[in-house]
């Protein structure tokens, strides 16, 4: 980028101060715009790391937490434990037989 605005500043006919003054104010621009993508990119970091742990929270939520039980009381009685997605979480035996 420095030697395009050389070759940019070559050809223009003005005194030297003022090509060293605009020069300068050209390279803080560029300073400026780099810093405000390095301020945003630990934001957008944060945020997306944010993001995954709430999902991951809402994920383990639905998977474990109970939302119906099935008792079998015949002679090996156990309790059947069922999520929300239709899936066994847990299984309780209640006698010998059960286990």
């Amino acid at each position: 980028m420095e030697n395009k605005i050389n070759d940019a500043f070559r050809n223009i006919r003005a005194e030297e101060q003022l090509k060293q003054d605009t020069y300068k104010f050209i390279q803080n621009e560029a300073g400026k715009r780099r810093n405000i993508y390095r301020k945003r990119i630990p934001l957008a970091a944060c945020a997306s790391l944010f993001l995954i742990f709430f999902m991951g929270l809402l994920s383990y939520n639905l998977y474990f937490t109970e939302s119906a039980y099935i008792d079998i009381d015949v002679n090996p009685s156990i309790e059947l434990t069922v999520n929300k997605l239709d899936r066994v979480i847990g299984v309780y035996a209640y006698n010998e037989d059960g286990k």
